[in-house]
């Protein structure tokens, strides 16, 4: 008998595995790009009379001045050099200011325009107040000068009338739309007489001045859209300070129906400009309260109330096209009869940047003795130095 055969070991096919499955891969969220919203205001505890804020505009001073890239640009007004010499000012009770109006037009037909109740405003007087006109001027006051005719004319679509007085005096007579006025070049400047104050004022830098031929170290900006006048001065540190006449006019300008006045509205003390005429702050009452404007046409915010007690606001620019920062200077009373200094700072739309108003010297602080002659002076803080440097101190 054979041995039985040995049968190799039956290979059993491999088992298929499933295949593994891995865990899911925790992504990172998303990052959203960031948004970039405006600061949000804290809630303003406007003081006692003001709990709606005063709802003037600031003073009709600046006008869009269109530029290459530039379309919304805006500029404060140039203060002029003073007329020093008041022979050479316009004087109401020397100068002749009226003449026959003239009740027909060149080819006959009779004038039906009416007479503007205030002086030329800003769009008009571009018409006559540039370089091309002037070359015209000076041969119309070559050419006619046969006293007391009127001489009319045509420039760029509006009619005008030259009219050479019996005084020796150049008139210019500009009849746009329903309205007429007139002025008379003098001095190397055309001057409006306003019949309410009874003032002469004169075009220079493209806006209307007013000095008095006795007190002429005084410069007025005239404001013909509001009738009013307000004293001009330059600001320490750049932009304006404007101070609203208080003189009352001989009669009561008409009121324009495109500026409604709000009787139940004061009206400001001083005005104070940024340089690039963007801001205004508006101080009110006998409690000296500063609000803050946006001189947009549209505004990007209503006004603001900054503070109280509020002597000056000056302006900061670091570079053009940057924001403003707005600085504030204050005096408050005491109850013993003295008075604490001090000043606060804001951003462009009115945010506090200081933690707490900055005042007296702490009563922890120990003034040296005068007496003592410290070796060396101490050295500005950077708190003032950065005041001189921003703000004109």
């Amino acid at each position: 008998q054979q041995p039985p055969t040995q049968q190799p070991p039956r290979q059993q096919p491999p088992t298929q595995q499933p295949p593994r499955q891995q865990p899911p891969t925790q992504q990172p969220p998303r990052q959203q790009p960031p948004v970039n919203r405006p600061p949000q205001r804290p809630p303003v505890h406007n003081p006692p009379g003001h709990e709606r804020p005063p709802v003037n505009r600031p003073p009709v001073v600046v006008h869009p001045q269109p530029q290459p890239g530039h379309p919304g640009r805006v500029e404060l007004p140039r203060r002029p050099e003073p007329i020093r010499d008041g022979g050479r000012i316009m004087n109401p009770q020397r100068d002749h200011h009226e003449i026959n109006q003239p009740g027909h037009f060149g080819d006959g037909r009779p004038v039906t325009q009416r007479p503007q109740t205030h002086g030329p405003d800003h769009n008009q007087t571009r018409i006559f107040d540039n370089d091309r006109f002037h070359g015209e001027r000076g041969r119309y006051e070559r050419d006619e000068h046969e006293r007391g005719r009127y001489y009319w004319h045509d420039f760029d679509g509006n009619r005008f009338c030259h009219h050479y007085d019996q005084w020796g005096f150049h008139w210019y007579g500009w009849y746009i739309g329903d309205v007429y006025f007139w002025t008379r070049y003098w001095n190397d400047s055309y001057w409006y007489y306003d019949p309410y104050y009874g003032r002469w004022v004169y075009m220079r830098n493209g806006r209307w001045w007013y000095q008095d031929p006795v007190h002429t170290e005084v410069v007025y900006l005239y404001t013909p859209e509001s009738n009013s006048y307000y004293q001009y001065d330059n600001a320490p540190g750049g932009g304006a300070v404007l101070t609203p006449d208080q003189t009352a006019p001989i009669t009561t300008p008409p009121s324009d129906p495109a500026q409604p006045g709000d009787p139940a509205q004061s009206a400001p003390s001083k005005i104070f400009y940024s340089g690039d005429a963007r801001r205004s702050v508006q101080v009110f009452g006998a409690t000296n309260d500063a609000f803050l404007y946006d001189t947009a046409e549209t505004p990007a915010f209503n006004p603001v109330f900054l503070a109280s007690g509020v002597t000056e606001a000056r302006f900061s620019q670091s570079a053009a096209d940057q924001p403003l920062s707005v600085l504030l200077l204050t005096e408050t009373a005491n109850d013993d009869g003295t008075t604490t200094k001090g000043f606060l700072m804001f951003d462009e739309n009115g945010n506090s940047t200081m933690a707490e108003p900055v005042g007296a010297p702490a009563d922890s602080v120990t003034p040296p003795d005068s007496t003592d002659t410290p070796a060396n002076p101490p050295s500005p803080s950077a708190t003032l130095n950065m005041l001189r440097a921003n703000f004109g101190f």
